[in-house]
């Protein structure tokens, strides 16, 4: 039997344990909550990297689109469309460089009867090569273009004078008239240039691409292949 002070604790020890059985149900509804949370995190996690690894496609994708929309898909090299822009910005900034833009108009004599002769797999291969060489041999700075077919476009913006210009048009004739091999075949190719300058030729972009393109045409006639016109005088060899 308990005695009175005994029974006195009863409800207290009652009192307790309901607060023990009411803390420990909190705790358990707390640890459910945190293991919810915690599976929303995780989840969020991986959705989170889910959608970097998506972004990460994407602006890889976009990348390459962009890459291929303003490059030749055979040559790598800019195609029309960066070319031009490039030559606007060269053209803005060069009045306050102060120093002239050249360009050079290239175009792979009789080119067509390498494709006829060979194959337009063959030609492909020429013009990679080209594209390589082209590369090689100009700064940093310039760009060359693939303007279509067997014809290249190169600038130079901020040449120091004409001898500058000697020096790179040089290297250029030099490599791309060196042999191409291409399996078993051995291809030589020549290569007219036709030049042209801003501001010295012409005033916009258009003016001197075509600058460059009739001197081009007209290099074809000349021994060297290689031809400056300057308006209102007669045609001038460039060296």
């Amino acid at each position: 039997m308990f005695q009175n002070d005994e029974l006195e604790h009863i409800p207290i020890v009652s009192e307790y344990f309901a607060k023990l059985t009411a803390l420990e149900t909190a705790y358990a509804e707390n640890l459910e909550q945190l293991a919810a949370a915690q599976a929303k995190v995780t989840a969020l996690a991986k959705d989170n990297l889910s959608c970097r690894k998506k972004l990460k496609k994407l602006a890889k994708r976009y990348l390459q689109a962009r890459y291929f929309a303003d490059h030749d898909d055979l040559t790598g090299l800019p195609n029309r469309r960066l070319f031009e822009d490039r030559l606007k910005l060269a053209i803005a900034q060069s009045p306050r460089h102060r120093k002239p833009v050249a360009l050079l108009f290239l175009d792979l004599d009789k080119f067509k009867h390498i494709n006829d002769s060979f194959g337009h797999a063959v030609g492909d291969r020429v013009l990679k090569q080209v594209a390589q060489r082209l590369t090689a041999c100009i700064r940093r700075g310039d760009t060359a273009c693939r303007y279509g077919g067997g014809e290249f476009i190169v600038m130079l913006p901020e040449i120091g004078g004409a001898d500058s210009g000697d020096i790179v048009i040089d290297k250029i004739r030099k490599q791309l008239s060196m042999p191409y091999r291409i399996g078993d075949l051995e291809i030589e190719l020549t290569v007219s240039i036709g030049i042209a300058t801003y501001p010295a030729d012409q005033q916009n972009i258009d003016d001197v691409i075509g600058q460059a393109d009739a001197a081009m045409y007209r290099a074809k006639k000349r021994v060297e292949r290689v031809l400056r016109l300057e308006p209102g005088r007669a045609t001038v060899p460039y060296f």
